[in-house]
């Protein structure tokens, strides 16, 4: 019964993954049905709802013209007011659906390129699913019959095809990412450092700094594709991709020129490197940067007087840089990304980031107090890009659904500057130093200006929009000093700067390496982010800039129509009718499976497995069933997470039936039989780390199996509950020379009662663990300790023991420990050094090495026995082989699994052990 019990516990240490509930906190939703989607959405989402409803079946048949097949499946599209960031998701598990987060872009990011937010998110998120949905009359038969994640494209197509086809049909109207130099950047940025990545590595097998290309490389490639060969061609392409890639490779085989050289008469390798021509920069490049620090993840950037601020994403860090002396200084830690910075001039600080509730994304203004080196929450809701306007005021954007609106906001409340609608968004507001006037940057109808209105006074003042020459577009990050204004340009090679001081404006005609992002000056100099292949930092601009050939023309400001605007499309009234939304539709399986049972001696029983979830992600469940003809009885096993509530809730059910030998079919069989239900949570800190919690509590029975009486009474039976609490605090650096870093602190105590057979005590635990990785180093450690609670509780190297009933532990159970016998405590720890990390990436076909990773270190091990008398204690060396690899294939390609092989020396008698893993990666 050992092996039973060790896994039922196993079991209650099992923390779901499931998706968290769209919408917090709970409230009722409605439905929209038009000829192809079923619209859900709470009532703050029905302006939404509603002009979405007036476009959607249209687009749907757009975008299935466009790659020539036809509107053919019917959607749920779920929009939801409770995330605060801009995204949006297509799945086909366990049915067709597209998740949409109800916020409006940024227009300092990639995104920011948009037109229409809504409609550009929709339009990507349904192209993928038209894209994904083209089949071959077997494939659609096995989907009629199972249900769409039996669709193999999602599996065989390349992710710089299936998510490049989004990214590329989203910019058809000349506002999405392909139209943006922002995004294209990149590709550049890489051409120019000799490092355009391959087509393996934009298929996800890229797993260092940015860690995912198949967006932007994606993209541009098949747009390329569209404006090279026509658009037919590209049609044509996504039906060899959608009916024939499980018989044909994409590019050419043993057997098979590949479905990329039917189509297109060319080999795709020569159409990558023609395409990669296209799109390296035309123009002479200024390579002499000037970094202030190492590469990282810098993000924001912020100047007072002669310092700098920025945030560092990678160690999650805010950092003080005096421009003067050169000194830089960790400020304070930061757990969530930082969107933008503003520095008073004593040096405080107004940090524009997010916080997580319930596992969704929302804005929070945090300020950092110079003085007192104090992190405050402003509890301003629904506000983001903000900076001082006065000592007690700021002007904010305020986001409202797909909108935008220019607030300033203070204690004695809120007063809108500017309103938004659905053609005119807001980035960067900036107040003058006499605090006179407001500057921003305006997005109307996808083309962003420079903007300028006086406040105070009677009013309203008209709105004015900068004048630039003919070429500087696409502008970004507004900033300002004194009189001067900064920004950044790119026409297509990378970002420069602009300068308008007093009625001149100042322009950067050659493009330095790395672009000139978020502008700032101190000290009479100018800082900017440089974005590089391998990272971005903090940069000083060039002091001499002859070299950079600088026009200047006069400034002109002129008044702007359109501004503000007067309508939008969600303040319109349309009746558009709306039924309440019912959970029971959803409740019939809408993707089902065989299952089939296996030992050495064949197939021994079959069954199949349901699968059944709400759009709403609120809950979804597993049910499978099974005949096992060993047995002579079914298998059953029901698996539950509820998400409507935090925490979330798990509940599982199961009753099967194994050999008590995998290897040895005559050996017997016992039946194992599980009722448990748990609760789990995560909770991030604004100042760094996380902290995730569960509670598990469950029945468990088992017993010998008698052919004759398979559902005999059992004869052992345990009530067990355990409790974890996890605290983590663990960074990525962006050099791929340097490992993870950080720590972590675990908890758990457990308790439980074996009642059959009769025992006359209650089991009782506590388990503790502490790991980290120290900075710099390639040095690791764990301890892990733990103490029975009860006179039958144990502890020792296999894990828990209660009378002779083994549990698994909290910690991990080490192989050369495994005939430690269990005591009254238990303790063990690691010491490891690792001399190398070898980066790889490269790969051979669907195969992909990213990393070579070599560990060594050893272990010790005691033990007290149940009188706490004799002290046990063991140690062992080790060396550990590490392979982290890509599977390069449709989705599986952002898995990375590690492969590793494990040699093992233990000191007290020489013995030695052989261990091979597979675990799953980032």
């Amino acid at each position: 019964m050992r092996r039973h019990l060790m896994a039922i516990m196993a079991v209650l240490l099992l923390v779901s993954h499931a998706t968290a509930d769209l919408y917090t906190p709970n409230r009722a939703l409605f439905v929209i049905r038009t000829e192809f989607f079923d619209i859900i959405f709470p009532n703050e989402s029905r302006s939404a709802a509603e002009y979405l409803s007036e476009f959607a079946d249209e687009t749907y048949a757009e975008i299935a013209s466009l790659l020539e097949t036809t509107p053919r499946i019917r959607l749920a599209v779920v929009i939801t007011p409770d995330s605060e960031q801009l995204n949006g998701y297509y799945t086909s598990w366990p049915y067709p659906r597209i998740v949409l987060y109800q916020a409006p872009v940024d227009l300092n990011y990639s995104l920011g390129s948009f037109r229409n937010d809504l409609y550009t998110v929709f339009y990507h998120e349904l192209t993928h699913a038209v894209s994904l949905s083209i089949r071959d009359p077997v494939q659609e038969a096995l989907v009629t019959v199972f249900g769409s994640p039996l669709g193999l494209s999602m599996y065989t197509t390349p992710l710089y095809f299936s998510e490049g086809v989004s990214v590329s049909f989203e910019s058809l109207d000349g506002f999405g990412r392909t139209d943006d130099p922002l995004a294209a950047g990149i590709l550049r940025q890489d051409i120019l450092e000799g490092a355009f990545k391959t087509r393996q590595q934009v298929a996800g097998a890229w797993d260092r700094y940015p860690y995912s290309y198949y967006h932007v490389y994606g993209g541009y490639f098949s747009r390329w594709l569209q404006q090279r060969f026509g658009m037919e061609r590209y049609a044509e392409l996504w039906r060899h991709l959608g009916t024939g890639m499980i018989f044909k490779p994409l590019e050419r085989g043993l057997f098979s020129a590949g479905h990329f050289f039917e189509v297109y008469g060319v080999e795709i390798n020569g159409a990558w490197e023609e395409f990669k021509s296209s799109m390296a920069i035309k123009v002479p490049v200024y390579m002499d940067t000037r970094p202030i620090r190492p590469l990282s993840d810098a993000r924001a950037l912020a100047s007072s007087g002669g310092d700098l601020y920025y945030a560092d994403e990678a160690s999650g860090t805010i950092y003080g840089y005096d421009t003067r002396t050169g000194l830089e200084q960790a400020l304070f830690r930061t757990g969530y990304p930082v969107s933008r910075l503003d520095a008073a001039k004593d040096g405080s600080l107004l940090i524009s980031t997010i916080r997580s509730q319930d596992g969704l994304p929302m804005l929070a203004l945090l300020t950092w107090d110079a003085a007192s080196r104090r992190l405050v929450d402003l509890h301003r809701e629904g506000l983001r890009d903000a900076a001082w306007a006065t000592e007690d005021k700021i002007v904010a954007i305020r986001v409202d659904g797909y909108q935008t609106d220019i607030v300033l906001s203070g204690l004695d409340g809120e007063k809108v500057l500017l309103p938004g609608s659905e053609r005119v968004s807001y980035a960067s507001p900036s107040i003058s130093a006499d605090g006179l006037t407001l500057y921003a940057l305006a997005r109307i109808d996808g083309t962003v200006s420079i903007i300028r209105m006086r406040m105070g006074g009677s009013g309203p003042f008209p709105v004015q929009r900068l004048v630039l020459p003919d070429g500087i577009v696409h502008v970004r990050y507004l900033s300002i000093a004194g009189e001067t204004l900064y920004a950044a340009w790119d026409d297509g090679s990378l970002y420069r700067l602009i300068e308008i001081d007093g009625e001149t404006i100042r322009y950067q005609g050659v493009p330095i390496s790395g672009g000139v992002h978020r502008p700032v000056s101190a000290a009479g100099s100018i800082f900017y982010l440089g974005r590089f292949s391998g990272g971005s930092a903090p940069c000083a601009f060039p002091a001499d800039r002859v070299p950079l050939a600088f026009s200047g023309v006069p400034a002109i400001w002129e008044d702007m129509s359109g501004l503000p605007p007067t309508m939008s499309v969600y303040d319109r009234e349309r009746g558009v009718q709306a039924m309440p939304y019912s959970v029971l539709p959803w409740l019939l399986p809408r993707y089902w499976h065989p299952t089939f049972s296996v030992d050495v001696s064949g197939l021994t029983g079959a069954g199949a497995a349901f699968y059944i979830a709400d759009p709403a992600e609120r809950y979804a469940a597993t049910v499978a069933l099974g005949w096992d003809a060993r047995a002579s009885a079914a298998d059953a096993r029901f698996d539950l997470s509820w998400n409507r509530w935090a925490p979330m809730i798990s509940i599982r059910l199961e009753d099967e039936f194994a050999l008590l030998d995998a290897l040895d079919p005559s050996g017997g069989m016992d039946r194992s039989s599980l009722i448990s239900i748990g609760l789990a949570d995560t909770v991030r800190s604004s100042r760094a780390g996380a902290f995730e919690w569960s509670v598990r509590t469950g029945l468990s029975a088992a017993t010998l199996v008698d052919t004759a009486r398979p559902y005999a009474p059992w004869s052992d039976a345990a009530v067990s509950t355990m409790a974890i609490v996890y605290w983590y605090d663990f960074r990525v650096p962006v050099s791929p020379h340097l490992s993870r870093y950080g720590y972590g602190l675990s908890l758990a105590g457990r308790a439980d009662r074996v009642f059959l057979p009769a025992l006359d005590e209650v089991g009782a635990g506590a388990e503790a663990s502490i790991m980290g990785n120290l900075p710099w180093s390639g040095l690791g450690f764990r301890i892990d300790g733990a103490v029975g609670l009860s006179g039958s509780s144990a502890y020792g190297g296999d894990g828990y023991e209660l009378r002779g009933f083994v549990r698994t532990a909290s910690f991990p159970s080490r192989a050369e420990f495994s005939s430690v016998p269990a005591g009254r405590w238990y303790t063990q720890g690691e010491a490891s050094l690792t001399p190398l990390s070898a980066e790889i990436q490269r790969g051979l076909w669907m195969l992909y090495a990213n990393r070579l990773t070599v560990t060594a270190g050893t272990r010790a091990c005691a033990v007290a026995d149940a009188g706490m008398g004799a002290v046990f204690m063991d140690a062992s060396a080790f060396g550990r082989l590490e392979l982290t690899w890509t599977p390069v294939a449709g989705a599986f390609a952002t898995i990375h699994p590690i492969l590793g092989a494990e040699l093992w020396y233990r000191m007290s008698d020489g013995m030695t052990g052989f261990s091979l893993s597979l675990e799953a990666g980032s």
